[in-house]
This record gives structure tokens, sequence and C-alpha cells, in this order.
């Protein structure tokens, strides 16, 4: 038997089966048509050229002898002899992947028949009588399809939005509906033009072999042979998951784990695909939204794998609403099996999973041991001869906790960074910044990476400040040794991490005094955004928290909350809803700084406004006060620029005698009066730093007299 051992092959047989629909619809409804010279309707397409095109010319007497039965016949057994084959039929496979019963696989087909052919498209035109439409109506498929032995019930079952478990061909995406006139909801079915969707025909004429344009929030993978670590039971349970994910309707598989963890690649391994849905990338309109829910249903069901929800800790919490929330729930409570692939955040999404009355599985994927970063980083790692001999993959895993997906990310970068040069080598810097900046990247606007360039000679404090600061660096580098050989892992209530608090005023050194630590022991330093991390809605300033200690740990990077009082606030007597979710962002915060193995900086000016429970776990508190006029006399001179770019009047002495400036002022003050320098054409001189200080006090409303004798006061 001669095989369909093509695409095109088998979709031109099933066409010639439309065409003995069309020549049996056409002789049914002969009445409706007029000859070619007594009307519009025939300007296009002639009565002669309609019996040229389906291959017999209609006559009302005689019913056509099409063999329409035998036809069907012979399809139906060439498909089974070409899958029998091996041959992939694309037809066959959106029969099976969209369930489709005869009855929506040949509406599937008519749909598709104008689309792929000139000459079906005329002859449709013609067949309704009605050169203005593009497109056939509701009606017209529900008669087109009768003469191929199907009631109108079983078509517009697949017409119907809704239309059963399953769905319509609409709910799929596969088929798209227009009214001619008005809105769609309120025009009768003759005012409703029915059409295939452009992935239908793609899929039709080519299957997967050729990728669709795709929504910036869809992501569709096929498998590779990306070797994935990861322990043993892990990948059993995931296989169980997935099987057990199929097994019924409204199932839905929680992916619990870090961002580079594997969960996308470890479903395509599994899947054989994957079609992501990106939570974050939703389009703003309303009518986008619908047309990407369609369409990702219909990759998904194409791709013959569950959809992939990935981003979901963007989602807004408890409470709030929007088109992430609306699209989120719409597919909860669809059939539809679902994979959600989670970080944090996973309480909300529990209530959300709950009121969509499915089943719910959760496989949580760990952070990889230091073992498996190590076997991670001899997968990923670029071939020797591009690596210097400095970049020592052991300190990486001592110093840094990442997934293999950062990994990946961190390589790529360093090796785009050297792509240009003349000899491509990553050196230890380069992988070193790579891996940084894989922590900025995780941490978003929530953190700010601060200048750590500042060494401890630009540190100008009182010297029991700067004796604190070496304790705390000591401790911090002996801790793997104080911990396990001393035992201390098994005493210390708090964790293995240091709390750090630095009191003061504004402007006397903390940030800086923070920087430095993180200089002298190689680590980067993150200033919390409070205003990102603070949320209305209940439970989002938790999750935001949450994703700060977790990224910040992985690159054993230094926190500073800056301005701590307006966070770590005392908590409060219940007497409101509002205050009991306040004191449990309190809490949430002593459980995650317990657990921190980083260092984490408080710093205020109010320390009496900070719980008490904070208090206990601080092991140090650093008092950062304003600087004495000896202090003041050095920070002039180590913030004047240099010799050459200033005259010699400047009295240091009675700058730093007469006004009394924090660090951050004085420079401040000497920035201002350069800028004026620069602007004029001069060299900076005493006046113009004086002129700056009174600008700063006048901003402030403090009257500041300048000191104009040896007989004034000072």
């Amino acid at each position: 038997m001669m095989l369909f051992d093509t695409p095109r092959a088998h979709l031109n047989a099933e066409l010639l089966r439309v065409q003995h629909w069309l020549r049996r619809y056409q002789w049914r409804h002969a009445a409706r048509y007029k000859p070619s010279n007594q009307g519009y309707l025939h300007a296009f397409v002639t009565v002669e050229e309609m019996a040229q095109i389906l291959g017999a010319e209609p006559d009302a007497r005689i019913a056509p002898d099409d063999n329409l039965a035998l036809l069907d016949t012979q399809v139906r057994e060439r498909v089974a002899a070409s899958s029998d084959a091996g041959c992939i039929l694309p037809l066959q496979q959106l029969r099976t992947r969209l369930r489709l019963d005869q009855a929506g696989y040949d509406l599937a087909i008519a749909l598709i028949a104008p689309e792929v052919s000139v000459d079906m498209q005329r002859a449709y035109r013609h067949a309704y009588a009605d050169f203005t439409q593009k497109h056939g109506t509701w009606p017209f498929f529900v008669e087109l399809l009768a003469e191929a032995g199907h009631g109108p019930a079983a078509i517009e079952r697949w017409l119907r939005p809704d239309g059963g478990l399953q769905g319509g061909l609409v709910d799929l995406g596969a088929a798209l509906v227009e009214a001619t006139q008005g809105a769609l909801e309120d025009a009768p079915p003759s005012r409703v033009t029915v059409m295939a969707a452009p992935r239908l025909v793609s899929w039709a004429l080519h299957g997967d072999a050729v990728q669709p344009r795709l929504s910036p929030a869809l992501e569709r993978r096929t498998a590779t042979d990306e070797r994935l670590v990861l322990p043993t039971d892990v990948l059993g349970n995931l296989m169980q998951a997935l099987t057990w994910l199929r097994g019924g309707p409204r199932r839905r598989l929680m992916l619990i784990g870090p961002e580079g963890a594997g969960r996308r690649a470890l479903v395509t391994r599994f899947e054989g695909a994957l079609v992501a849905l990106d939570m974050a990338r939703l389009p703003a309109d309303q009518h986008d939204r619908e047309r990407l829910l369609r369409d990702v249903r219909l990759e998904a069901r194409l791709a013959d794998t569950p959809l992939y929800l990935r981003q979901l800790d963007s989602l807004p919490g408890e409470g709030a609403t929007g088109a992430e929330s609306t699209v989120l729930d719409d597919l909860l409570f669809s059939d539809e099996p679902l994979i959600l692939g989670v970080e944090r955040g996973i309480r909300g999404l529990r209530a959300r999973l709950g009121q969509s009355d499915g089943q719910v599985l959760e496989v949580r994927l760990p952070m990889p041991t230091g073992a498996d970063q190590r076997e991670i980083w001899r997968v990923v790692a670029p071939p020797a001869e591009r690596l210097e001999s400095g970049v020592d993959f052991e300190r990486l895993v001592a110093h840094y906790s990442l997934t293999g997906g950062a990994m990946r990310h961190a390589v790529s970068a360093a090796s785009a960074q050297v792509a240009g040069s003349a000899a491509p080598v990553i050196s230890a810097e380069a992988m070193t910044q790579a891996l940084r900046n894989q922590l900025s990247h995780a941490l978003g606007d929530l953190a700010t990476r601060v200048s750590t360039q500042f060494q401890r000679k630009d540190l100008v404090v009182e010297p029991r400040v700067t004796q604190q600061l070496s304790e705390i660096v000591a401790l911090f580098r002996d801790r793997e040794t104080l911990m396990t050989r001393w035992g201390f892992d098994h005493k210390m209530p708090y964790g293995r991490g240091l709390t750090v608090l630095f009191g003061g005023p504004p402007g006397t050194g903390k940030t800086m005094a923070a920087g430095v630590m993180a200089a002298e022991l190689g680590l980067e330093l993150f200033k919390v955004n409070l205003a990102q991390v603070t949320d209305k809605y209940i439970g989002e300033t938790e999750k935001k928290l949450e994703r700060i200690f977790d990224e910040a740990g992985r690159g054993q990077a230094i926190l500073l909350f800056d301005e701590a009082d307006s966070l770590f606030a005392r908590r409060t007597e219940v007497a409101t809803s509002t205050d009991r979710y306040a004191n449990a962002g309190v809490n949430y915060l002593l459980q995650r700084m317990e657990a921190y193995e980083g260092i984490t900086v408080l710093t205020t000016n109010l320390e009496g406004n900070l719980d008490p429970a904070f208090q206990r776990r601080i092991r140090f508190k650093l008092a950062f006060s304003e600087p004495s006029a000896d202090q003041r006399h050095a920070l002039w001179e180590s913030m004047l620029p240099a010799a050459t770019h200033r005259l010699d009047d400047i009295d240091v002495d009675e700058l730093a005698e007469d006004y009394q400036l924090v660090g951050a002022d004085i420079l401040g003050v000497i920035y201002k009066a350069s800028a004026r320098a620069v602007a004029t054409g001069v060299l900076l001189g005493h006046e113009l730093l004086l002129a700056a200080v009174e600008d700063l006090h006048r901003e402030r409303g403090i009257v500041a007299r300048r000191r104009r004798s040896l007989f004034d006061d000072p």
C-alpha cells in the first residue's frame, strides 16, 4: 500500500474528502446559486469554474456519486500503514493530542482547507455564496459537515466555547471566531465567522519542524542531552510525579526549588518538550492576554506536555487583584494538568490551589551540595585552554553557593567578555565578576550593590570602633574553625551568621565601615532598598525578604539594612489585624536572621526603637559618634583634592575647629566648592569652602558666623 511519506501528501488526501463534502453541499443547496450572468455573487467564481475545481458539475436532479465512503476508508488505511511504518503525520498527531473525535477532526480539516489552498478558498466563497466574507459562518460549517455524516450537535460541540470536558476548538486555541457585526457575545450564529488559528495551519503543513513566532511570555523547548546533576531520589520522585500528573483532571505539580536548580530542564528531559508561560511577562491588554492563553494551551497540547507556569514568585500577594492573578485563576480552575515552578511565596499559592478544588503534589529540588556544585563546575566549565591558571573552582564553591543555571550563565557571561580579545582566556577576576553579577541580577531592585573600594585607612572613627571591626572580620574568617572544630555549632542558639548593629548619627561612617568589612573579607555589600521591600499586601514583605536572604546567602554577601528601625521596629500589642500581620513580619525577620549564615548590618540612630528580640541576636554593637576636632581635621585632609588643584590658603585647622560637621557633610562641602572652582576656572580655595559650609548651614536653618579675627570667639 502506498504510504503518506510527507505531511503534505496526507493533507492533500484529506482535502480530497473536503472536495467531496463541497460537491454534496453544492448539489443539496443548488437553489441558492444563480447562473454566472445573473448577479454579482458569481463575479469572481463561476458555476463552471466550481465544476472544474470540484471535478463535477452540480445537477439538482442527480445526487453526486462520489464514493465518499470508499475514499474515507482508503485514507484511514493509508494513515494506519504510514504510522506502522514510522512516518510522522502531523494531522494524526493533531487528532491524538487535541483528543478529537471524528467530528472534531473533520471540522479541523474543513477549517484548514481554505488556508492552505487558493482553489479551496475560492470554492468556499462560492459555496456560502457571499464574496464579501473571507471566512465561513458557524451555520455554514454545520451544514458542510453534515455532508460528512455529522449531526449539528456533534459539530456545534466543537465550535462552542466550553463545549465539554475537553473544550471546543475555540477553547483549545485551534479555531478563532469573530462577529461580522457588533460584539461577539451578542451576535447570532449566522453572524459569527469561524477560521483556523495560524498555529493549527502551521502544524498541519509542517508539524513540529517549523516553530511559529511565539509571544515573549511563551517559552518552547525540546529535549537535549544536557547533563543534570541531581540526587537519584529527586529524579525518581519527579518521574513518579509526572506520571501521576497525567492521571486525572485538575492535577497540579508544584516544583519547589531555587532559580537555576534545573526545574524546566528536568521537565524537558522527562516530557520530551517544555511549554512554559512566564507570568511576569503577560501582556497588559486583556484581548492580548486572552489570545496568549489560547496560544499557550494549544502549544502545550501540540507538544504533548503539561503546561509549565514560571515566575509565580512575581505574583501579587493575598488580597491583590490584577492581570496576573486573573490569568492564574483561569488556569488553576481549568481541567488541564499544570506544573507550577516556584521558589518562594508558597503559602499564598497553596491558598489559591485549595480554592481551585484540584489535587496538588509537591516535589522539592534542593540547592546543590558542595560536592554537587563541584561536579556541575566540571560539566559547565570551559576547556582548560580557555581558563587562566588562577581560576580555582574549589575556591568558587567555598565562596559562592550557586545553582547549575547560575553557573552556566556566569560561564557564558565570562566567555562573552573575552570573546573579542586576541587571546580569549577567562581570568579568575572575570569569572568572579560574572558570579557577582549573577547575585546582583537575582536580587534585582530589592537591594543595591555598594562600593567596597574603601580601605581601613579611609575610615576615621574612634579606636574602639576600629578594634571591633577587626574582631568581626576575624570572627567571620575563623567561623568554620569555631563552629566545627571547637563545637560551637551545637551551642549557638541563633545560627552561624553575624548580626551587627551600627548606631549613631547620619554621615558618621556607618556605611563606609560596612564597605571596609566587605573589602577585607572579599565579599559583596548590598544595601536593602526598604521602599521596595515593604508592601501593603499580606505576605509580600516576607516574600521579598526571603528572596533577599536566599540570594545573598548564595554569595555570602553582607546585607546592609540602613535606618533599620523602620523595618525592625518593636512588636506591638495586637489590637487589629494590621497589628497581627505587622508582628508576623517582625517574627519572620527574626527567623531569617537566625538562619542566615552571612553578615547582617543594621544601622540606626534610634536604637531604642528596635525590637528587643533583635537586640538579643546582635553579636556586636558599634557606636559611631560625631567626629572630634582631631577627627574632623583628618577627614578634611583625606578628602581635599590633590595639591595641584587647590590654593595654599586653605586653613584646615579653622575648618575642623569652627564647624562641627560629620564626614558625609565634609565630603559634600568639598565637592560643591570644587564644582564651583571648576566652573569658574580657578583653584579650590578657603573662601569657596567657607561659602559651601555657609550654604549647608543655611539649608539646614542653622546660623553660622565666620571667625573674622583672632579676637573673635571660636
